[in-house]
């Protein structure tokens, strides 16, 4: 897991950049979807301030290690969720924004997921999918053959009733797709 937090990882995942532009301000509440071991926990914190900010996994481990970080360090808004691969297992119209970093590229049925997503964002939500970009080297994220296009990101969260658009944020290995509630 040492490889998901390390230093290296911040200097091309460019996680303040990243977190500056989902417009996160004090008071919103925020979920990392597919939060593995937190990463971006510490940007989310610091973004949300007193706001809530939900960590969803859909392994357990994951789920477990998030709480003992968030017990460790001390972010008392951070929640820890047990979600599925259909539903984050987010409340309705609970979240102001919410991101998932390289993750939806294993959602087995991304229109029924981003219909949870959609059902879990307040009215003028936004939603964040980060993914690897198709002229990524090979061994900066997944396989080429499990890349995915943002035309295709875009296309199946309109088909999940989202308004979807490629941000302008960018690093040297992805891209982001912004989709509305």
């Amino acid at each position: 897991m040492a490889q998901w937090e390390g230093p290296e990882r911040d200097a091309w995942q460019q996680p303040a950049g990243l977190v500056a532009a989902l417009g996160i301000s004090p008071g919103m509440a925020v979920a990392d979807l597919g939060t593995g071991t937190g990463y971006l926990l510490p940007h989310l914190v610091a973004a949300a301030g007193l706001g809530s900010v939900y960590a969803v996994d859909i392994e357990p481990a994951m789920v477990a290690w998030v709480q003992a970080r968030a017990a460790s360090t001390g972010w008392t808004t951070v929640q820890p969720v047990l979600g599925s691969a259909q539903s984050t297992g987010l409340p309705p119209a609970s979240l102001d924004r919410a991101v998932m970093i390289n993750v939806w590229h294993h959602i087995e049925d991304p229109v029924a997921y981003g219909q949870s997503v959609k059902e879990a964002l307040k009215p003028g939500g936004e939603f964040a999918v980060v993914e690897t970009r198709l002229d990524a080297p090979e061994g900066d994220g997944p396989p080429m053959a499990m890349r995915l296009s943002p035309e295709a990101v875009i296309a199946a969260l309109q088909s999940a009733g989202l308004q979807a658009r490629r941000s302008d944020w960018t690093n040297p290995r992805q891209y982001m797709i912004i989709a509305t509630r």
